[in-house]
């Protein structure tokens, strides 16, 4: 038996195939413009991806026992809807008709779109100075690493050359990474300050740079936390980095608001 994990996201799709003992069976990712190619396509292709990975699964002689859909976006849970999704440019797109990624009534978790600066840059949900301008991967790239802002690399690529460069000692990029801690710091305080999770797992290019971008968030959520000492959580990187969201997809787990012992911001920011 084995969950079938499934994510869109703007700058590529994946799955994951794991089985009861959550053994990697199948992990596959593309690089996909899911904004440019638009909800439809988009759609198509992670269903051909899911087919290759059922049929693999199948030949295997491995039984699928439920599939997952990670979204970056408000879902409306009875009809398997994306009410909205601002990364990919989606309103009202059908995309299950099962049990999705959710808060308690599908439209929590969008904490990337906390405002957090009212004079900051236009986000794509339409907004300014939401959080994810703030952090988000292309911002990360702009401030460490401009010559690489605006190509077509694979996000992964992205984290690894961020990681060199700052390894590496380059000012900008040490710089630049500082400036991502110390908004992750403000993001994570509110979702502290809120929620009051046990820890903070984060995901995605963090993953990768986390030395270099956590003991700044950590500086920040001390001097934010409003019950003191006793409410700061410890800030971690998760061990499956991209590939974390397709883990809690393939689990049909939900790391929204059910469950406030971990706060996973790769899957609530959507990056």
């Amino acid at each position: 038996m084995a969950d079938l994990g499934l994510e869109i996201n703007a700058n590529y799709l994946a799955v994951r195939g794991v089985d009861l003992a959550e053994r990697v069976l199948i992990d596959r990712r593309i690089g996909f413009d899911s904004v440019q190619a638009g909800a439809s396509r988009a759609v198509g292709e992670l269903t051909r991806l899911a087919g290759e990975a059922i049929t693999e699964l199948e030949r295997a002689g491995t039984r699928l026992a439920g599939i997952g859909v990670a979204v970056p976006g408000i879902v409306d849970v009875p009809s398997g809807t994306v009410r909205y999704a601002p990364n990919l440019l989606w309103q009202d797109v059908p995309i299950a008709e099962g049990r999705l990624l959710r808060g308690s009534d599908g439209f929590s978790g969008e904490i990337g779109h906390i405002p957090v600066d009212p004079y900051g840059q236009t986000c794509g949900c339409g907004r300014s100075g939401c959080l994810e301008t703030k952090i988000g991967l292309a911002t990360a790239v702009r401030a460490a690493a401009p010559d690489m802002a605006g190509t077509s690399r694979d996000p992964e690529e992205q984290a690894r050359v961020l990681l060199q460069r700052v390894e590496a000692g380059h000012p900008q990029a040490l710089a630049g990474l500082d400036e991502i801690g110390r908004w992750l710091g403000i993001g994570i305080s509110i979702a502290v300050n809120m929620l009051n999770p046990g820890t903070t797992v984060l995901g995605g290019y963090f993953a990768t740079v986390a030395p270099y971008v956590v003991p700044t968030a950590m500086r920040e959520l001390r001097s934010r936390a409003i019950a003191g000492e006793a409410a700061i959580c410890p800030i971690t990187a998760s061990a499956f980095g991209f590939t974390a969201d397709l883990l809690e997809a393939a689990a049909q787990r939900s790391t929204h608001y059910e469950h406030l012992d971990q706060l996973a911001l790769e899957h609530l920011l959507g990056i």
